[in-house]
């Protein structure tokens, strides 16, 4: 076992990670050194260890930053564990150089070397884990926003993280996302790229985020799919939340623009009709641990058409993952495409009706799914809540309208 030093430390490691560390503390040109020259030059910096250690805390891999968390609440930094325990294969993974792990008489050791320890109090940790947790939370929040609306104002994702996460991010800092982490596909005349906004297709701050079935990427995918199937004389509907007006053109860029079109009066209709709706549902905050399509998949509803799944697995499909898959394959399905009925659509394609002699049963549980799920025409609003939202409204009106009859 080597003492917790970091000198010691680094003198079982190769000379890269000593090279490494020294460029992350802003000491260059020492690559042609020999490997103890190295740590040597280490040691004489060691002032420099807390921009290395910022630098490399808010950069590494969430399982290399949750190990360093946890062996810096360690007393003394150290942690000795037997094979068998979870603790150790679960939690901690070796991040050298600041945490380290070896193994001797049966047991594995791990430490923060002392000169980390000393380093890291003089950085600021928890605003590192902030700035972590930000840039893994404003992409959540925006994914929310798209599955839930599947149109809405880039300005909205500030509400959004504020809602989920208790952040406001600014709107440039969201419009920069966007643009660093575009959806991107290879088809035969390259890499493609969409930013799924609209209208430009470009972020901008006057710009809106849409669902991935409503982005000019998936509007080229759907021309050329329909214009591959006319050449063939084979008309056939592609799935799309729009209908275009494009039926019988041949041509891929004129059926483009046709669909574009089609695509563009249908977000103006969905923002049309919730200007004339209520303010958008309160996210639930689960939304925010796993996204929405997770979510539903864990409303009661969605657990009694799993439990329905699990009990109709048909031949030669797998027994232990059948039933989630399909049920993720409805949501996903129906809540890219919202209109009535489309659950029940979606299990007739896959044929579950030919798995039972109660069809009517499995059409209840799919009604009472498709009443509970968010609708992008209700603004984030199930059927089943807007009901019960306005029946309340009316029940406090006439409540209100008896007391000044009374009156």
């Amino acid at each position: 076992m080597p003492e917790t030093s970091l000198k010691d430390c680094l003198g079982y490691a190769n000379k890269q990670v000593s090279v490494d560390l020294l460029a992350a503390m802003g000491v260059s040109h020492v690559s042609g050194l020999r490997k103890q020259l190295v740590i040597d030059r280490i040691v004489a910096e060691v002032k420099l260890l807390p921009k290395a250690l910022e630098l490399k805390l808010a950069s590494c891999r969430d399982e290399a930053f949750s190990s360093f968390m946890m062996m810096l609440d360690k007393p003394g930094g150290t942690f000795t564990f037997a094979g068998g325990d979870n603790a150790g294969a679960d939690d901690l993974v070796p991040f050298e150089p600041f945490v380290w792990v070896f193994y001797c008489d049966g047991c594995y050791h791990a430490f923060i070397p002392q000169e980390i320890i000393a380093a890291a109090q003089r950085v600021d940790v928890g605003k590192i884990k902030r700035g972590r947790n930000r840039r893994q939370q404003l992409p959540l929040a925006i994914s929310v926003l798209k599955e839930y609306c599947g149109v809405a104002p880039i300005t909205e994702v500030v509400s959004c993280c504020n809602e989920l996460f208790g952040f406001e991010p600014d709107i440039l800092e969201v419009c920069d996302y966007l643009y660093a982490h575009p959806m991107k596909v290879w088809s035969q005349y390259g890499q493609e790229v969409s930013y799924g906004c609209w209208p430009s297709g470009a972020p901008a701050p006057s710009s809106h985020i849409v669902h991935s079935s409503l982005s000019d990427l998936y509007v080229g995918d759907v021309a050329q799919a329909r214009s591959a199937r006319y050449r063939s004389m084979d008309p056939f509907s592609v799935r799309a939340p729009w209908s275009t007006d494009g039926h019988g053109v041949i041509d891929r860029g004129t059926l483009r623009e046709a669909e574009l079109r089609a695509r563009d009066t249908y977000i103006k209709m969905l923002l049309m009709r919730r200007s004339q709706g209520p303010d958008r549902r309160q996210f639930d905050p689960e939304m925010g641990v796993d996204g929405a399509l997770k979510w539903m998949r864990s409303v009661p509803e969605a657990i009694a058409v799993r439990a329905w799944l699990d009990e109709h697995v048909p031949d030669r499909e797998d027994d232990f993952t059948y039933a989630d898959d399909t049920l993720g394959y409805l949501i996903s399905w129906r809540h890219s495409y919202p209109e009535g009925r489309r659950l029940v659509m979606c299990a007739e394609s896959l044929h579950l009706f030919e798995h039972t002699y109660d069809r009517l049963k499995l059409a209840d549980l799919l009604v009472n799914l498709e009443d509970v799920l968010p609708s992008w025409d209700l603004n984030g609003w199930s059927p089943r809540e807007l009901r019960e939202r306005v029946a309340g409204e009316s029940s406090v009106a006439q409540e209100k309208d008896e007391g000044l009859s009374a009156a």
